[in-house]
């Protein structure tokens, strides 16, 4: 399961200047896993186009946390559970992927905080004795170089 103090750094999270990208994907089927970067691409692409009024080093940033995702993906972490939870913000060196068991419907928010709502749905539906498998990767330690 995933622990309360796991949730609770993903609720406390704030990306500053920054945009920290949720991604929730459906893997369930060899259909749907094989075509994940496809239907992920698709989605950011409007917001990486600056059309959206993303200013362009952000999209560069964005671009960092799309690479953790397709490295994940392409790893073999990433054939494990049927739906997968991603939480990125490249520039504050953060990143959490969950292996669900329990259905979420597809979505990417960009957003300056973590859109958790379909996680914690998701630990809603599952059974007490039921485990989502969580990977901690962050990059290293998150300092503030302002108290040092």
């Amino acid at each position: 399961m995933v622990e309360r103090s796991e949730l609770s750094l993903l609720r406390g999270f704030g990306a500053g200047e920054h945009i920290a990208l949720s991604v929730y994907l459906d893997l369930s089927t060899p259909e749907r896993r094989g075509t994940a970067l496809q239907r992920l691409e698709a989605a950011l692409t409007p917001q990486l186009s600056g059309n959206d009024g993303i200013p362009p080093e952000q999209a560069a940033e964005l671009q960092e946390d799309m690479d953790m995702v397709r490295l994940y993906l392409k790893s073999s972490n990433g054939a494990r559970a049927p739906y997968l939870a991603a939480f990125s913000c490249a520039p504050e060196l953060f990143w959490r992927v969950y292996q669900l068991d329990a259905p979420v419907g597809e979505m990417v928010a960009l957003q300056r905080t973590f859109h958790l709502g379909p996680l914690e749905e998701a630990l809603r539906c599952l059974p007490e004795s039921a485990h989502v498998r969580s990977r901690e990767n962050d990059l290293q330690p998150h300092l503030d170089c302002a108290s040092l």
